[in-house]
């Protein structure tokens, strides 16, 4: 386990939210959980692409599977 702020590998685990594992880096104190990020490279480079010539940004929600706020961002 690696914590996302620091990196350092000193982590334990946190107790639980939701259902969900959580740990605590001993290093930074930092609170995460470990989860794999929801939308791939792959995802946010097709956004791009498609935003990037002309798609508009609703029609690159619908393919991509997300909201038009997350393409803004």
């Amino acid at each position: 386990m690696e914590c996302k702020q620091c990196k350092s590998t000193k982590t334990k685990k946190n107790g639980s939210n939701s259902g969900k594992q959580r740990y605590i880096c001993k290093e930074c104190n930092k609170t995460f959980f470990n989860e794999p990020p929801k939308y791939t490279n792959d995802d946010k480079r097709r956004a791009i692409l498609m935003y990037l010539n002309n798609c508009g940004v609703r029609k690159t929600a619908l393919f991509i599977g997300c909201s038009r706020t997350t393409v803004k961002n």
